[in-house]
């Protein structure tokens, strides 16, 4: 598979990834040409190029050699150090309350997934921390909005998921900080 991208002038490091090992090759306080001649030499020799190394870009990585890939896997991120970028910096919410098949089957996957990290992540560098915590999910909803939450509810049981109705009482009980003074029925939460 080959897939090539345009020059990208916005690229502050580039990670090669070769056979499980990470390199980087820092290309931002080189001159224009040298930036452009090393992209050049860098898409033209990859077989993938994956652009953004977040948690969808390093997923997709991972996920390519846990499938077989072998071929040169090219990831561009901007931010080498991630201290700035948007997947560290976000709240961090798994949730499996969707009401799509294949939305809900790729967030139980995600869920197993975080589940093992520290395990399935261990290398030479050693073992991570990711601090995982499954603390639930919970969604409030009025009357009107009850028809499509019972839809998706349905789904969501259909393919295991582990989600149940409560009272406004049962929330109280559980959250009793929460005001839930326009909300009148259900609340779907995942424990």
């Amino acid at each position: 598979m080959r897939i090539t991208v345009p020059f990208l002038s916005a690229v502050g490091g580039i990670f090669l990834t070769t056979r499980g090992r990470k390199y980087r090759y820092d290309v931002v306080h080189r001159g224009r040409e040298t930036h452009r001649e090393a992209w050049r030499a860098w898409h033209e020799t990859a077989d993938v190029v994956i652009i953004g190394g977040g948690i969808i870009g390093a997923s997709i990585a991972y996920h390519l050699r846990q499938d077989g890939l072998s071929g040169r896997l090219l990831v561009i991120e901007r931010d080498t150090t991630y201290s700035r970028a948007t997947t560290p910096m976000s709240m961090g919410g798994v949730r499996q309350q969707y009401g799509v098949p294949c939305n809900i089957a790729l967030a139980r996957y995600s869920l197993q997934f975080y589940e093992q990290f520290d395990e399935l992540m261990v290398g030479a560098w050693g073992r991570p921390q990711a601090h995982f915590h499954q603390c639930g999910y919970l969604f409030l909803f009025n009357e009107t909005q009850r028809p499509a939450i019972m839809q998706k509810y349905e789904i969501q049981r259909q393919m295991g998921v582990e989600v149940e109705l409560l009272s406004p009482q049962q929330v109280l009980e559980i959250f009793p900080h929460l005001g839930l003074d326009d909300i009148d029925r259900g609340h779907l939460r995942t424990p």
